[in-house]
Formats: structure tokens, C-alpha cells, sequence
């Protein structure tokens, strides 16, 4: 069973850096790391942006685009089969959640000021 701890920084690049001491420390094996993200505002920006450490779009991308050649392969139309497995995947991706709540990440979000940040890990 895992714990979201919710850190927030005074400095948009504050989140960034925790997590760069967190991966540090994840290759030193005293950590371990599952799941991340980072919500910054940007000082003149009108919304903040986020960014989670596990891209599932482009890692559905490219387990479509694998299977989608293999498939293709196998009925000798190997680029029809990469570019609609591709687009599968990358469908898929976007639909599925995984690790750290999008309704969480929400809800602290709605609470990052300008020139703030917050790491999720």
C-alpha cells in the first residue's frame, strides 16, 4: 500500500527540485517512487500546468504501435497495423488512471497560487 505526500514550494521551480532529490534518492534504493506529479504557476501565467512523472498516452503509443506491427506483420500490412495500433494505444492511455487520483491532483491544484508549486509523490 502506498502514501501521497503533498509538498508545497514558495518557488515554481521548488516542486522540480523535490523530485529531483526524490529520484536521487530513489537510485540510492533509500526511497521508493511509484508515482509523481508536479503542479507550477508560472508567474504571469494565467492557470497552473501539471505534469505527472507516468506519461500512459505515450506508453499506450508505444505498446500499441509494437502490437499493431506484430498484428501487421502477421496479415502483411505491417505500417496499416503500427498506425492504428498507435492510435489505439495512445486512446487508451488518455482513458486510464493510474497512481495518484486526476480528482486529487484537482483539488490541490485549485490551491497552487502564482509563483507556487506542489509535488505529489
Amino acid at each position: 500500500m502506498g502514501t501521497v505526500t503533498t509538498l508545497a514550494f514558495p518557488t515554481m521551480n521548488g516542486a522540480q527540485d523535490g523530485l529531483d532529490r526524490i529520484k536521487e534518492l530513489q537510485q540510492r534504493n533509500l526511497i521508493t517512487l511509484h508515482d509523481a506529479a508536479i503542479v507550477s504557476w508560472p508567474a504571469g501565467q494565467t492557470a497552473p500546468s501539471t505534469k505527472q512523472l507516468v506519461n500512459l498516452v505515450g506508453l499506450g503509443a508505444a505498446s500499441g504501435m509494437f502490437w499493431g506491427t506484430l498484428l501487421g506483420l502477421i496479415f502483411l500490412t505491417p505500417f496499416f497495423g503500427l498506425t492504428i495500433g498507435a492510435a489505439l494505444g495512445a486512446v487508451g492511455g488518455t482513458f486510464r488512471d493510474y497512481g495518484i487520483s486526476d480528482d486529487f491532483i484537482g483539488a490541490i491544484r485549485s490551491q497552487v497560487k502564482e509563483g507556487t508549486s506542489a509535488l505529489f509523490s
